[in-house]
């Protein structure tokens, strides 16, 4: 089965920077912390990244996606 989203925890490499999927904590802003919310929103990464919100993932829970550095710590 082809892959359609990343799973919570996971880290991957986007471009030239590493990026980690992690659970949204603000339930009334899910997208504050994620590099895409100022740059080409949702709807510009379902295609490339898989869904982001608890409507468009198979584990119903709202995710960002953080930077992370080559010691996996987010930033």
């Amino acid at each position: 089965m082809a892959k359609t989203e990343y799973q919570v925890g996971e880290i991957f490499q986007c471009g030239l920077v590493k990026l980690k999927c992690v659970k949204s904590e603000n339930e009334f802003n899910p997208c504050e912390g994620c590099v895409f919310n100022s740059h080409i929103g949702c709807v510009g990464i379902i295609g490339m990244f898989g869904g982001c919100s608890i409507f468009n993932r198979e584990d119903e829970t709202n995710v960002i996606f953080v930077k992370v550095e080559e010691n996996h710590e987010s930033v």
